[in-house]
Parts: structure tokens; C-alpha cells; sequence
């Protein structure tokens, strides 16, 4: 399982959320591959608001409450994402191209730990294939 941390500063306590944007995509015979992408960030003491993502070839999963499992035909071809997190309204929406409706919109999640952060990389148990990405860029979501 290949990951990468962005530790995200915990002084934005009022922020209203985080805004990612990334091209990604699955070359041909990288069917079973998987992309994940996490936020987190702590809200009080003991609180923590939470929203993954898993991307493939074939569909959009959200780790959060039961589980959201959007089959959509993302193919082997670029594309570029656009997730914003909501912490005040306690939704997460992911945008796909240049899409102005979301192709899934969820409800956060919340842990009793963890910690201020993003992560990204290979959401597999084992390496399936190869996930390219490029130009990953985030932002605080403004009230």
C-alpha cells in the first residue's frame, strides 16, 4: 500500500473546508488499480470530520457511512478531478472534467482519532496496476 501525507495545519479551525483538483489516470491493462484519496481534519479534541475516495478504470467508491459505489466508465484516459470537502455542511463532492454536477456527492464521516491531513496513493492491498498522477493542488474552502 503506497501512500503519501500532506499534513494539513490545524490553525485553520474555522476554515470551512479543503478544495483538491488532479489529473489522474489508469493506462490500459491497469483495470484493477485503485487511487485513494483521503482529508481529515480535527474539529475538537476527540473529533475528526473524514472523507475517502477510491478511483478505477470502471467506478468512484466513498468510504463514507455505508458506503457509496458509483459505477461510472472513467477509462484509461486523463481526466481531472475536483473534490471539495465542506466541513460546515458535512459533504464531500467530487467533480469530474469540467462537470459543474458532481459525480458523487457524500456525507463525511466522523473518527474519534486521527489527525489534520490528505492522503493519496495506491488503494489496493496489493499492486494491480499503475495509477498516474499529475498536478495535485489543494486549497482552504472559504466560508
Amino acid at each position: 500500500f503506497a501512500c503519501f501525507t500532506l499534513k494539513t495545519p490545524e490553525t485553520q479551525v474555522n476554515s470551512g473546508g479543503i478544495v483538491m483538483q488532479f489529473q489522474l489516470r489508469m493506462p490500459t491493462g491497469s483495470i484493477d488499480a485503485d487511487f485513494a484519496v483521503s482529508v481529515s481534519k480535527k474539529l475538537t479534541r476527540n473529533k475528526y470530520i473524514n472523507a475517502s475516495f477510491r478511483f478505477n478504470q470502471k467506478w468512484l467508491y466513498s468510504h463514507s457511512g455505508p458506503g457509496i459505489f458509483k459505477k461510472i466508465d472513467i477509462g484509461a484516459g486523463w481526466h481531472t478531478y475536483r473534490i471539495i470537502v465542506n466541513f460546515k455542511k458535512n459533504l464531500a463532492e467530487v467533480y469530474m472534467d469540467k462537470n459543474v454536477v458532481p459525480v458523487l456527492l457524500t456525507r463525511c464521516y466522523m473518527r474519534t482519532t486521527g489527525t489534520s491531513e490528505i492522503k493519496f496513493g495506491d488503494g489496493s492491498r496489493a499492486v494491480k496496476g499503475i495509477a498516474e498522477l499529475s498536478g495535485l493542488q489543494w486549497s482552504w474552502l472559504r466560508d
